[in-house]
């Protein structure tokens, strides 16, 4: 709970009272970027509660990747700084989209 929103499966409640329905669709990503043009999809999984993609999320990563997209699962900022300096080696940025 942040400030009163209780997020939920479906959604999130404000103090309790309220639903507020989620705008997203199920299975979609955690958090969304781009890096050098290029849409990277990011599901985060936290491995000490055991933390597993549903079917949703693995359909939804097919999809995305299907799309050209890159989807990525991760279980620590660690990790994704990691996967990410790969990233970087193997693609460098880009002068000229600054």
């Amino acid at each position: 709970q942040i400030g009163g929103i209780t997020k939920t499966a479906s959604g999130a409640t404000f103090d309790n009272r309220k639903w507020i329905k989620s705008s997203t669709r199920k299975g979609a990503r955690d958090i969304v970027a781009a890096i050098n043009g290029r849409m990277i999809a990011i599901e985060i999984k936290n491995i000490n509660t055991k933390d597993r993609m549903r079917d949703n999320q693995v359909q939804e990563s097919k999809r995305v990747q299907d799309a050209g997209a890159l989807y990525i699962v991760i279980t620590s900022v660690t990790e994704f700084f990691s996967w990410y300096q790969k990233y970087l080696d193997n693609n460098p940025l880009q002068s000229d989209l600054f």
